[in-house]
């Protein structure tokens, strides 16, 4: 009852911001976060970040114990439109005070869940002293924009789309042009993309303890 109660007060508060919230109806997300080397991570902090054209929020916090699992649970957006992000070893003040690198997991429909929860792959992170650089630099030989890109790997700032497969419901954003991205060293990084014409397609290059550029047609 205590704790039907305080999720009731949370959802009224958080109402306040520009997103309604169902209150008798709670999520739950959970999962595990090791280290590069698969040891559990103890104290990494995990934020639940939801946010539509009227306001965002921060829904749900949890910190991970020695097992490296981590459990929130949150009051339900009544909008199923509005975006849902999880976000890994950030924290609620906005600065990264662990050597860690850093995982968004965007794209989560809550619309989509069965049984009110989702418990998500264990996600591993690096030290970020451990890195050096991947420019992609892709090459247009289609006539058709990225639409969707994801790097797959150890990446100091990663961002996974959770349904990956489903079309963006805006192309406002194109990854056409080169871009860089910070990445741990000796690793094979997979690059999987999005085309216009919703067509899914992977590459990987192998990253040393240099630099490196990954040219590539599409």
């Amino acid at each position: 009852m205590l704790r039907k109660t305080l999720i009731l007060a949370f959802a009224v508060l958080l109402s306040g911001c520009g997103i309604d919230y169902d209150a008798e109806t709670k999520i739950i997300f959970d999962g595990y976060i090791t280290n590069a080397a698969g040891n559990p991570l103890k104290d990494v902090e995990v934020l639940v970040h939801v946010g539509n054209g009227s306001g965002s929020d921060i829904i749900g916090i949890a910190t991970t114990n020695s097992n490296g699992y981590y459990k929130t649970i949150f009051p339900k957006p009544e909008n199923n439109s509005t975006s849902t992000e999880l976000k890994i070893n950030y924290s609620r003040y906005g600065i990264n005070n662990t050597p860690y690198s850093q995982t968004v997991i965007s794209n989560i429909r809550l619309a989509n869940i069965k049984d009110y929860k989702i418990s998500f792959e264990a996600q591993s992170l690096y030290d970020q002293q451990d890195s050096v650089e991947l420019m992609l630099n892709p090459q247009a030989v289609s006539g058709l924009n990225i639409v969707k890109l994801n790097v797959e790997g150890f990446v100091e700032q990663k961002v996974i789309d959770h349904d990956f497969n489903a079309p963006p419901a805006s192309t406002d954003e194109l990854w056409n042009s080169p871009s860089v991205y910070t990445v741990k060293k000796n690793q094979v990084v997979k690059i999987k993309y999005m085309l216009a014409d919703n067509s899914i397609h992977e590459i990987s290059t192998i990253v040393t303890d240099v630099n490196t550029t990954l040219t590539f047609d599409y």
